[in-house]
């Protein structure tokens, strides 16, 4: 399998895997590495950059028509796994990396490779998903200008109005652009840009791209496109010099990038507080999805929340990613020219769709001829910007909002467009900030929020009580009157306190019984009884909440059971047969260990290992196992549980080569035996499980022969010398017959 050019830090660092003699050659000529397996599991800055080197490699120009009929055309899987020893090799993978996380991206050589292992792997159970890297482009593109004029859309949403109503406000908010990058000299984003932490995730065939389009030499057409999308925030937010964003390269200079490309984009945003990440950026994967909504999972985590458009194909939204992604806030585009707002009939459409904003026209600041300028765009790409500049202001206004909260006021603060209520072409409508600066509007907000609270309050309503709370704790005191169900909130807070003083009486007791060992015998008595007092204590609202009550009820019953045994083994005095650390090589099976001391009627209750990866062990009653080693080397014990009580542990090492003797034991070196009589030498090989043979040699056969099982047979009076050997190790015996 081959794998990408790596840095020496890399090469050396893995030195010690490295199948040297598997070195291969790429088609151009270039070293390849071979690994061995399995494959090495890179940190997530590492695994950054092999991807870089990747697709800067594999990568090759194709169309939106192109990926929209095949998903397969970038030849790369992206595979989410629970097998961490998966090997490329076995579905002809030409090179791949691996994450720390189970995550694999594995480059074919066609298009059709790529499908038929995509098919294998989707049937193995440890896969967790699997699908193509395929692509996603910009949706915005030039239109004939109108006479639009600068901040003329942000005023169409009143975007204008409520950025006053927040002049003074503390804190900073930063929205995310994922997109094909950001002039970084643009007279009206100058200020705006935190340029400090843009981050680029695309590379072309000279490496990876700028994210600043002014230090771009490309006249490609959409290069426009990042700074347009960056403009029409600017616009919404002209006023607040405190909402800043953060350019994010996730597309080229044609307005394109991978999955993977986008789901580290979203990754980075998350990790760097981005309070809203804008992706103006559409993908048909009929068959794929699942890297970005995992992505926009972990980012909604982080408290961040993720705004993207339904697409430009006017077509149903289902096949359409992110338009497609329900924790996505999905944003559709309208005509914010006419005063009816008419839906742009580009536009895709579905269940999916959560609001809409204009995007006809839409005047803003662009990149292009190698210059700063302005241009009017259209496209959904166009209205997602209004809707994450209208979730950043609402964000700065409640800082304690998170997604879900910003995500119901954006839905609250709209002109219902098209069929009443929610509908497949405008979502909940069209936004419209100026709903926000009213008392009444703002207290509704806390009103349906207190009236969302069930009315049977458990311990996992918790987050909602207090979110609730806090959303009240934020209006203003001329707002709070307008807050009609305030009683019901206090109420739920009442129980909250309640329930929260139950559960902490009960997870005492809970914690204790989890204290308990797994293997319980009579010297656990005391301890037993202790838990079980602790218990009793406790009143029946909190008895209700225990709910390990079952293994303090085992232990008694376990206790009350060896407690009736006892006596009947009081002689038994188990025992390891071996009492050193016994080495094992890797895959070895033996027999020789065995527990002993058994009294009658003691037996062997339950064999265990504390390392199944090292160690396995297959026991019996009366004492005698086969342990076996595993495939990796450390140290290990297995323990025997006897119906006395007792724990008896064999104490283990497996290592990675055979296990040589070291020395030869006996109880005594001068055997007396008759003419005729035999006897087995006393010989014990130290390791307990030598390979080694053990082989016996006579110097004086006229007196005593011995045989190759250590047999010695007296022939005639006489003295003779017994050499013992294993490996290295010697031991003389001297034999008198007579």
């Amino acid at each position: 399998m081959k794998r990408s050019a790596f840095s020496l830090y890399f090469v050396l660092h893995y030195l010690p895997g490295l199948l040297l003699a598997g070195l291969l050659l790429h088609a151009c000529g270039s070293a390849r590495t071979v690994w061995a397996d399995p494959l090495p599991e890179l940190s997530a800055r590492r695994f950054e950059k092999e991807l870089v080197l990747m697709t800067a490699e594999y990568d090759k120009e194709v169309t939106q028509r192109q990926a929209e009929s095949n998903p397969y055309l970038s030849e790369r899987l992206i595979l989410k796994s629970a097998d961490p020893n998966l090997d490329p090799d076995e579905y002809g993978a030409v090179d791949a990396i691996q994450d720390r996380n189970g995550t694999y991206i594995l480059q074919f050589e066609s298009p059709g490779e790529a499908r038929a292992a995509a098919h294998a792997l989707s049937r193995k159970d440890s896969t967790i998903y699997v699908e193509p890297d395929g692509y996603l482009f910009a949706c915005g593109f030039s239109t004939v200008l109108d006479e639009a004029l600068w901040g003329s859309s942000a005023n169409v949403i009143g975007a204008d109005q409520y950025a006053q109503s927040l002049a003074g406000s503390t804190g900073t908010v930063e929205v995310a652009v994922l997109d094909t990058g950001i002039s970084f000299t643009s007279p009206k984003l100058v200020g705006k840009l935190d340029t400090a932490r843009a981050k680029s995730f695309v590379t072309d065939d000279n490496g990876l791209l700028n994210v600043d389009q002014s230090q771009d030499s490309s006249t490609e057409t959409k290069a426009r496109h990042g700074t347009h999308v960056a403009g029409v925030i600017a616009q919404c937010t002209e006023s607040l010099p405190n909402i800043r964003i953060l350019p994010v390269r996730v597309l080229n200079n044609k307005g394109s990038g991978n999955v993977y490309q986008v789901a580290e984009g979203i990754r980075y945003a998350a990790d760097q507080g981005a309070a809203v990440i804008n992706m103006s950026l559409s993908g048909k994967l009929p068959i794929g999805g699942a890297t970005i909504r995992e992505a926009i999972d972990y980012a909604v985590s982080r408290g961040t929340i993720v705004v993207g458009v339904s697409g430009n194909n006017g077509t149903d939204v289902s096949a359409y990613t992110p338009g497609n992604i329900e924790e996505c806030v999905v944003v559709g585009a309208v005509n914010g020219n006419d005063s009816s707002y008419p839906r742009w009939s580009g536009s895709n459409y579905g269940s999916t769709v959560d609001i809409v904003a204009p995007g006809v026209n839409v005047y803003g600041t662009v990149w292009e001829n190698l210059s700063d300028g302005y241009n009017s765009l259209t496209g959904t790409s166009m209205a997602s910007p209004h809707a994450a500049a209208a979730a950043a202001m609402i964000k700065l206004a409640h800082g304690s909002y998170g997604p879900a909260e910003i995500e119901h006021v954006l839905q609250q603060s709209v002109i219902d467009l098209g069929e009443s209520g929610k509908d497949k072409y405008y979502g909940h409508g069209m936004i419209d900030l100026n709903l926000l600066l009213g008392n009444e509007a703002a207290a509704q907000i806390v009103v349906e929020r207190i009236s969302d609270l069930p009315s049977g309050i458990t311990l996992d309503d918790k987050a909602a009580v207090e979110s609730a709370r806090e959303a009240y704790d934020a209006l203003t005191s001329d707002q709070k009157p307008y807050v009609t169900n305030l009683s019901v909130l206090t109420t739920a807070e009442e129980k909250i306190r309640k329930l929260e003083a139950d559960i902490a009486a009960a997870q005492t007791v809970m914690e204790r019984i989890s204290d308990l060992p797994s293997e319980i015998t009579l010297a656990d008595k005391a301890a037993v009884e202790s838990v079980r007092a602790a218990y009793d204590a406790l009143t029946g609202d909190q008895k209700a909440l225990v709910t390990n009550l079952s293994v303090l009820t085992g232990a008694e019953a376990k206790i009350k059971q060896q407690a009736e045994q006892n006596s009947e083994y009081k002689n038994s005095k188990p025992a390891a047969n071996v009492t050193y650390r016994v080495p094992l090589k890797k895959k070895q099976k033996t027999k020789v260990l065995k527990v002993t001391g058994l009294a009658d009627g003691d037996y062997v209750v339950k064999w265990t290992s504390s390392a199944r990866k090292k160690v396995k062990v297959t026991g019996r009653a009366d004492g005698t196992c086969v342990i076996k080693a595993g495939s990796r080397t450390g140290n290990a014990s297995v323990t025997a549980l006897t119906a006395s009580g007792k724990k008896v542990v064999f104490k283990l090492r497996v290592q990675n080569g055979k296990v040589k003797t070291k020395k030869l034991k006996t109880s005594k070196k001068t055997i007396r035996i008759g003419v005729g009589e035999s006897i087995k030498l006393p010989v014990t090989r130290y390791p307990i499980t030598s390979v080694q043979k053990i082989t016996y040699t006579s110097k004086n056969k006229a007196a005593a022969r011995v045989a190759g099982d250590g047999t010695v047979t007296g022939a005639a009076p006489g003295t003779a010398r017994i050499v013992v050997r294993s490996g290295n190790a010697k031991l003389t015996f001297t034999v008198i017959t007579g």
